[in-house]
């Protein structure tokens, strides 16, 4: 579990080094252009010129006309935006149960989907009925033409598989290679399709992953997904009493991803323009500094000011609702967490797992959103969340704003593993300002391509 973790650690740094520049076309569309020999006559000049004949004073000179034309060629250049990749996902988690008939005291506790129990007393687990977990960081998968079509190889930056918490009982693999086969049970309203797969690792561990998906996905880099599998392990490179070494095991997991892109055979050679929205948000982290009607002991800095607590908002999605309201939309996240500061000395937290969140997005100007929203969290912590954020922005995924509301609930089952000593309240009041980092409001790339010009002449652009 600890690869695991360090992985995404370090797969959120590699991120945000790309810093405000980063842009998700260049990752996700490639470029073709169509050249086209164009013809064409222009009338230049009309004048009328004196023949120098003269007829007296009664008749006056003859005169005649002139026209100048000239032919031109040149080249229109149309450009054709497409997907580049198949998949571009960031994380892959899954609670699995494997054939390995530990105690439940070796449970790794994950929980439902490998994320439910991931704030919950340590003593959980052995409850869980979900011995391991499987989990990719970065993911990238390109087609394979010469395969057929439907078949995907790729990698990802990290892969970890295990099958209980003990020691040599997982796998964990930089840059493992994947074929994987999808085959569509479903195309609309979700795509749903089985996909076959092979996963071999080979550094630091050496091992053989293989089984099928039920992946149903993805709608707004959203996904949720059911696996068999089994897992057979070689060796490590430095025989690290870690590390698997001859170890081989089955699994059936429950899993879900997020800003996880997935792309059919007919959507790659789409345009952009063409396609729907995935959402009307897409976001990696959305932070948002408050001042809280409880104050707090201990503020801390950011942009030259004290803030009471903060709320965090990771692995966003929000999509359409028009069916309710116009511009309405209905969303989550994958990690939510309030703090609304410590005045008494203890902290006033909760948190929360794919809370249920409905948003009015009323669009004031071209870049200024005002949204009201509701919240609500329901697993581990139990508090309802009501407020309005004015947002500016956003540029290349960046957008800042400010933020008022209300917080009313308990910290339910927020483990103090965690946080030590902490309010059993979570109750207030506050105001703030909210910052997005890689946080997109309506597609990621199409949007963007939609008004984009597709043909270039030296006349100007169509």
């Amino acid at each position: 579990m600890k690869y695991f973790v360090t992985a995404i650690g370090m797969s959120c740094i590699i991120v945000f080094s790309s810093g405000c520049g980063f842009s998700p076309s260049l990752l996700t569309t490639r470029t073709e252009t169509e050249t086209h020999r164009v013809s064409r006559i222009i009338d230049e000049d009309v004048k009328i010129e004196d023949t120098g004949e003269d007829h007296g004073v009664l008749l006056p000179q003859r005169k005649r006309t002139v026209l100048t034309r000239q032919r031109i060629r040149y080249d229109s250049t149309c450009y054709h935006y497409f997907p580049r990749l198949a998949r571009w996902g960031l994380v892959e988690i899954a609670s699995i149960v494997s054939t390995e008939s530990s105690s439940r005291g070796n449970n790794m506790g994950l929980g439902l989907l490998g994320i439910y129990n991931l704030f919950t007393p340590l003593n959980r687990k052995e409850t869980d009925i979900f011995n391991g977990y499987y989990g990719r960081v970065g993911m990238l998968e390109w087609r394979v033409p010469f395969l057929g079509k439907n078949w995907t190889f790729g990698t990802a930056l990290f892969e970890g598989l295990a099958a209980d918490s003990r020691s040599g009982h997982f796998m964990f693999g930089v840059f493992p290679l994947t074929l994987r086969y999808r085959y569509s049970l479903l195309t609309y309203p979700t795509p749903l399709t089985i996909e076959p797969f092979i996963n071999v690792g080979y550094l630091p561990n050496t091992y053989l992953n293989m089984g099928g998906k039920l992946h149903f996905g993805s709608v707004g880099g959203m996904n949720l997904f059911a696996h068999l599998g089994f897992a057979m392990a070689g060796s490590s490179i430095n025989n690290d009493k870690d590390l698997a070494n001859n170890y081989s095991f089955g699994y059936a997991g429950l899993g879900i991803s997020v800003l996880d892109f997935h792309y059919s055979e007919d959507e790659m050679d789409t345009e952009w323009k063409y396609h729907e929205p995935f959402a009307r948000r897409v976001g990696l982290l959305h932070l948002t500094f408050l001042q809280s009607s409880i104050g707090s002991g201990t503020s801390f800095r950011f942009l030259g000011l004290n803030w009471d607590g903060m709320i965090i908002q990771a692995g966003t999605v929000a999509f359409p609702a028009d069916f309710i309201m116009e511009n309405f939309t209905l969303g989550t996240s994958l990690i939510n967490g309030v703090f609304l500061g410590n005045s008494t000395g203890n902290p006033m937290i909760g948190a929360s797992i794919l809370p249920l969140r409905a948003t009015l997005m009323y669009q004031l100007t071209r870049k200024v959103l005002v949204e009201p929203f509701f919240e609500v969290n329901y697993y581990p912590s139990n508090f309802a969340h009501l407020g309005a954020r004015i947002n500016l922005g956003d540029v290349g995924g960046m957008n800042v704003g400010f933020q008022i509301g209300g917080v009313y609930g308990n910290t339910g089952e927020l483990s103090e593993q965690f946080v030590d000593n902490y309010t059993l309240d979570v109750k207030g009041l506050y105001v703030g300002m909210s910052l997005g980092l890689l946080d997109f409001y309506s597609s990621p790339v199409v949007d963007y391509y939609r008004s984009l010009p597709s043909c270039v002449t030296p006349f100007g652009e169509y």
